[in-house]
């Protein structure tokens, strides 16, 4: 229910809001101002397809190309680069994953195209 507001002077000042019995049919916002979007999500999410996290393939037996990483690429009789090529940024990146592995959060690998992100994650 919603009526008109008003200050010690008479004027109106806004709306005020109330919420009272009934059942619950959806989300329900009461604002004054409202600046930006707007997502209002509850009950049970709708299934993603995903399996459980507990059925997902360990990384350290994971197939990267068959998960969309580029295949190393080589020119002529140049040798086989190895599996992974330490980067600059490794160790500022393995405490990361450490601290959100210890106490939540999450660690985005970003950086320029065909840099190793992908390998590197």
């Amino acid at each position: 229910m919603a009526e008109d507001r008003e200050a010690p002077d008479g004027t109106a000042v806004g709306v005020g809001n109330s919420v009272s019995g009934g059942g619950f049919h959806a989300p329900v916002v009461q604002t004054g101002t409202l600046n930006g979007g707007l997502h209002t999500y509850y009950g049970q999410q709708p299934p993603s397809g995903l399996p459980p996290v507990a059925d997902w393939p360990r990384l350290d037996a994971a197939d990267p190309i068959a998960f969309g990483v580029r295949r190393t690429r080589r020119i002529g009789d140049e040798p086989p680069l190895p599996p992974y090529v330490l980067r600059d940024s490794d160790a500022v990146l393995g405490e990361r994953v450490r601290t959100a592995a210890g106490s939540g959060g999450l660690v985005l690998v970003t950086g320029e195209p065909l840099s190793g992100k992908s390998r590197t994650a």
